[in-house]
């Protein structure tokens, strides 16, 4: 890109002017037009750019605020269905408990009791089905559990993944402001530097004809 330098202008001014070749210095004036012109369409579309892309990242962020809603959504359910399976499991302890126990109490009760063995084995058979029954459900729970956890620490992970692209994406869009803004005032410079030395063609160029 190529940057006009205006200061030379200032000696057109009393009898310098005589002393100076007139179609030179009209030729420098016309260069500086076409600098001004071309650095004026060069910050021009630059600021078409940067203006593209301020829009661009903030359609990202919103799209990530978006998945970040709905993943606090899922992480809300994931909790809710990691208690009710706390309270299984501690409801399938408790009756192994209860099973146990009695186990315990009804085997005393053979060795008082002969006439009633035979009721209290049957009994025992069927309650230590009932604990092997726990017991395999308690461990589809842990598995249950197990899942949960997992699907637990993937949506955190994501969650902070989301979170680190939605500070990148802002800091891009903050990046992009800011050289908006710079090209915007370049555009605006080189609009007055352009228009100053299209008066100053003009004004001596009439003074020779």
């Amino acid at each position: 890109m190529k940057y006009l330098v205006l200061t030379f202008l200032l000696g057109f001014a009393g009898s310098a002017y005589a002393e100076t070749d007139t179609a030179q210095e009209l030729t420098k004036l016309k260069q500086n037009i076409d600098y001004s012109s071309h650095n004026f369409d060069e910050y021009k579309k630059n600021f078409e750019i940067s203006k593209k892309n301020v829009d661009e990242t903030a359609k990202a962020i919103k799209g990530l605020k978006s998945v970040q809603v709905k993943l606090k959504a899922n992480n809300a359910e994931l909790k809710k269905n990691v208690t009710e399976v706390l309270t299984l499991k501690k409801q399938v302890v408790n009756l192994r408990t209860v099973e146990e126990t009695k186990i315990k109490a009804e085997r005393k009760q053979i060795e008082d009791l002969n006439k009633l063995i035979a009721l209290i084995e049957k009994n025992i058979d069927q309650r230590n089905n009932n604990v092997k029954t726990y017991n395999l459900k308690e461990k589809d729970l842990e598995t249950q559990m197990g899942k949960w956890k997992d699907q637990g620490r993937e949506l955190a992970s994501l969650n902070t993944s989301l979170v680190n692209q939605a500070k990148d994406v802002t800091a891009e869009r903050e990046a992009w402001l800011k050289k908006r803004n710079q090209y915007l005032e370049k555009t605006k410079e080189w609009k007055a530097a352009n228009k100053e030395a299209s008066d100053t063609y003009i004004k001596y160029n009439g003074l020779k004809n």
